[in-house]
């Protein structure tokens, strides 16, 4: 008799440890693998100057290039984008450096709809689960738009990441009011010989808003769920109008990073002895 309990308990551990996995795999729908990459511990804090020439910088994990959303023209190209990545127990920093020729931004001030220009976009989910995430965003003049995302079911994504239309519909809550308190940006432009060449964004994300869901006061070996975005509406002279060129880590849905949960990469908080 003890061994037949015996047996059937590792038969329903077995079973609870396959829904685990199914249900993870489900709030993960994407068919493509995640993209990953390991986050170094800041050894020089970062001056948050968005300074070129900031030492801290230099030992930064580095995003290479940003990808097209899904759904983009076939002739548009992505833009040169790099992300570094640094962090220490009080805030996880990002850097962006974005190539461009001419600066967009119909819109500033604190929570302004930035999207509509250019501008860069930090995504976390700290737990990782799809159900509460956060939002901030930096246009070159350091506007800043923040806001939550909150989803009060289980997710369910589509093969691209995205919430299913029913959650979207009904279990999916936009907190726009919601305001990351203790984050820390920096905006400059990028000249050469008196030539705009592009645009650079410092982000410090506080531990103390970013991990209030885990009870967690600091930073620590972790990893965490990301995207990072960037938006630019380039002037296209043959129309004497802007093309919209949204571009991802990880890519999504055109213009839908705020309901794809699901496609965030991971980055791994890793720490030196």
């Amino acid at each position: 008799m003890n061994h037949l309990l015996k047996t059937m308990s590792q038969i329903t551990a077995t079973a609870i440890s396959l829904l685990s996995l199914l249900t993870s795999l489900q709030a993960e729908a994407p068919s493509n693998p995640l993209p990953s990459i390991k986050a170094p511990y800041a050894k020089v804090k970062p001056k948050l100057t968005a300074d070129a020439k900031d030492p801290a910088w230099a030992n930064a994990a580095q995003i290479a290039s940003l990808k097209l959303h899904l759904g983009t023209p076939e002739d548009m190209k992505a833009l040169p984008t790099e992300v570094f990545l640094l962090w220490d127990e009080g805030f996880f920093y990002v850097r962006f450096v974005c190539e461009d020729a001419e600066l967009y931004m119909p819109f500033n001030g604190h929570d302004a709809p930035l999207y509509k220009g250019d501008v860069v976009e930090v995504f976390v989910d700290p737990k990782g689960d799809g159900r509460q995430y956060m939002e901030i965003e930096v246009n070159p003049a350091n506007s800043v738009l923040d806001s939550m995302h909150l989803v009060t079911a289980e997710v369910k994504s589509n093969e691209v990441g995205m919430l299913a239309d029913d959650i979207r519909g009904r279990d999916y809550w936009p907190w726009m009011e919601w305001t990351m308190q203790g984050a820390k940006t920096a905006a400059r432009s990028i000249e050469e010989n008196g030539n705009l060449k592009g645009w650079m964004a410092d982000f410090a994300l506080p531990a103390s808003a970013v991990l209030h869901r885990l009870g967690l006061r600091n930073y620590q070996p972790m990893t965490m769920r990301f995207n990072f975005i960037r938006y630019e509406y380039a002037l296209n002279l043959k129309s004497n109008g802007r093309q919209f060129i949204p571009m991802a880590w990880n890519p999504v849905q055109q213009g839908c990073p705020h309901i794809s949960p699901a496609a965030m990469g991971r980055v791994e908080l890793v720490k030196e002895d």
